[in-house]
């Protein structure tokens, strides 16, 4: 059940086709106070977000179909005010540099640190009046 402290905190939308990611995601950010509804793919992304309004995407890259590139920039198109985060497995500099420039808040690579992440969420959601900013690429190993 969801309570007003819940909705207040924010919506997040997780999109990762690894069902482990999912799951273990959308437990930290509800017990976070967040409401959070984990997808499985872009195709579902896009359908979850014509039914409620996300204040917050967490988008996995690498997914059979469209990849988290190709549905940012769907996002950006159909929900402009949206924060997107993408988080990956795979990082390169042209893909943070593609999903910076293309307004995602930020660029994170897998293993990702929950409190980290928490805190990352909360500084976009906190920030989201303010307009937006220039993105940040986080998680990046010098090698």
């Amino acid at each position: 059940m969801q309570t007003q402290a819940t909705v207040k905190a924010g919506k997040i939308l997780i999109v990762d086709d690894e069902l482990a990611v999912r799951d273990s995601l959308c437990k930290w950010f509800c017990s976070e106070g967040y409401l959070a509804h984990p997808v499985a793919s872009a195709r579902q992304a896009l359908e979850a977000i014509q039914q409620v309004e996300y204040d917050l995407a967490l988008i996995d890259i690498k997914m059979l179909g469209m990849d988290g590139m190709e549905l940012q920039d769907r996002l950006r198109e159909t929900s402009p005010n949206l924060i997107i985060i993408i988080v990956t497995g795979y990082p390169t500099a042209e893909t943070a540099a593609r999903a910076v420039q293309r307004g995602a808040y930020a660029y994170l690579t897998k293993p990702v640190d929950p409190d980290e992440l928490s805190h990352l969420v909360a500084d976009a959601l906190e920030h989201r009046c303010e307009g937006p900013r220039a993105g940040a690429i986080a998680g990046e190993h010098a090698g």
